[in-house]
């Protein structure tokens, strides 16, 4: 099948952006698993089925999609197959809908599941002293985000657990222990993973459509080229 310049260039040009969409999938896959492992490091201080990690999930799954649907537009491109291009197309289309609403979700419940995640932490440092699995958590959380104390390591006074400083550490002391919270870095570590999701769904859903573009322009030219055949 012949095409004119034009279109072996929209050809070319697709097979390239989709070696980089396929890049972008495993970013997507990576991003999502620090994310992932971030949340579950506090992942005491949800409550039972309020957890977020729903989110990193998906995207890990996105971004799974992304790289075998780049992987279909190469395919497509080389062979010059109209049917894969317009499946291609139509996939991606259905993946940047995917990522915006996905993105319009972190954005929108961002704050409630920071809200959340403050509200547990508070009843299991409220509750310290009443046994030994609040305690456990605590320590749990305090080596996983290298913080001390609920706002400062002067929660503590004077003795402080071996979980607020580092594990190389001979002795625990206010000299040498966290200087950060718990609290606000329990808030940072949702928040920060709640942007990147969202920002790098975006982003890849703007590329995405450019793709969507390329895709529905080459089997267009197919198309018109077989005709005159």
């Amino acid at each position: 099948m012949g095409l004119d310049c034009g279109a072996s260039l929209i050809k070319y040009v697709l097979f390239i952006f989709n070696l980089i969409c396929a890049i972008g999938g495993i970013a997507l896959m990576v991003v999502g698993g620090i994310a992932l492992k971030k949340i579950g490091d506090v992942k005491e201080v949800f409550e039972d089925g309020n957890h977020p990690g729903i989110f990193p999930a998906f995207i890990i799954a996105i971004g799974a999609l992304v790289f075998v649907i780049a992987f279909f537009g190469c395919c497509g491109a080389i062979r010059e197959s109209q049917c894969l291009l317009n499946l291609y197309s139509l996939c991606l289309l259905c993946l940047v809908v995917l990522q915006v609403v996905l993105a319009i979700f972190v954005f929108v419940y961002n704050e409630d599941v920071q809200r959340g995640a403050l509200k547990g932490w508070d009843k299991i440092w409220s509750g310290r002293q009443q046994g030994p699995l609040n305690d456990q958590a605590i320590n749990q959380i305090q080596r996983a985000l290298q913080c001390c104390g609920s706002t400062t390591f002067l929660d503590y006074g004077v003795t402080l657990p071996s979980s607020c400083c580092d594990p190389e550490a001979s002795s625990c002391n206010q000299l040498v222990a966290y200087k950060t919270g718990c609290r606000p870095q329990i808030k940072y570590v949702v928040q920060n993973s709640a942007q990147w999701i969202a920002y790098l769904s975006i982003i890849m859903a703007l590329v995405e459509l450019v793709g969507v573009i390329f895709g529905c322009c080459l089997s267009s030219n197919i198309r018109n080229s077989s005709r005159y055949e």
